[in-house]
């Protein structure tokens, strides 16, 4: 569910680099990470948003070394939240191409979309999440 400092937008990754802070300077709850990760996106289509910027920065982490699995999506929808004044993933989708339509696979973020069982239309994904 969509909260207010909540944004969703449909982008690609251009810059992963992993953060020299801990996951603790970016949230509050005590769980940590194992790692953080700077990340920018391009920005092709806002879902909740005004449409700018084109780029936008956000904080990512992982449990384990190596870049998150997310990063490899070439598209993706991205949901992230605001906490203590930085952008953090909230949950990141895989999206494909298909027909003029950007398709999401609603299954856990799986390594190939060919994997993807339950598939849906961002439009018809978000109606349904809202």
């Amino acid at each position: 569910m969509l909260q207010a400092n909540d944004i969703v937008f449909l982008g690609s990754p251009f810059s992963v680099v992993e953060s020299e802070k801990s996951c603790d300077k970016y949230v509050e709850s005590g769980i940590c990470m194992d790692v953080a990760f700077e990340l920018k996106y391009n920005v092709y289509e806002w879902y909740n948003e005004n449409p700018e910027p084109e780029i936008i920065e956000f904080i990512g982490f992982t449990h384990s070394s190596g870049l998150p699995k997310f990063t490899s999506f070439n598209f993706a929808l991205v949901h992230l939240k605001k906490v203590n004044d930085h952008y953090l993933v909230k949950d990141i989708k895989p999206v494909v191409e298909l027909k003029d339509e950007y398709i999401i696979c609603v299954d856990k973020q799986l390594p190939y979309f060919s994997e993807c069982k339950n598939r849906q239309s961002i439009k018809s994904y978000l109606d349904l999440s809202n």
